[in-house]
């Protein structure tokens, strides 16, 4: 079970991936000085299927779309309002394992587990 401050992490963590995604500090300020938050810009754009308007142009290009979309589904489900939704830390893991994994490809999975069986 998690608690209240893990929860808050993993909201914090969330928002942290989204500046990873989106080369967007977490808070911007509009030119009457109020502030724009990159959380909620985000899960806008995500809940609206809008997400590649808001991404890194550079790494947007680069970035394997499955890998995009296991990475950006997990940023999102950080940020959830439910906090049932949000995912552990080892959870976590897991995806960014296999966000890892994809936007790697076959060929380089199969060459890494190839060089630890010859170890």
């Amino acid at each position: 079970m998690q608690t209240g401050r893990q929860q808050s992490e993993i909201y914090s963590f969330g928002v942290i991936l989204f500046e990873l995604l989106c080369a967007r500090p977490a808070v911007t300020y509009d030119e009457e000085g109020g502030e724009q938050f990159l959380s909620k810009l985000a899960r806008s754009h995500y809940e609206k299927g809008t997400l590649t308007e808001i991404i890194d142009p550079v790494l947007w290009v680069q970035m394997n779309r499955d890998s995009f979309t296991v990475f950006s589904e997990l940023a999102y489900q950080c940020l959830s309002e439910d906090l049932s939704i949000r995912p552990t830390i080892s959870a976590v893991i897991e995806q960014l394992q296999k966000v890892l994994k994809l936007q790697q490809g076959p060929e380089i999975s199969e060459l890494q587990q190839g060089l630890a069986t010859h170890k």
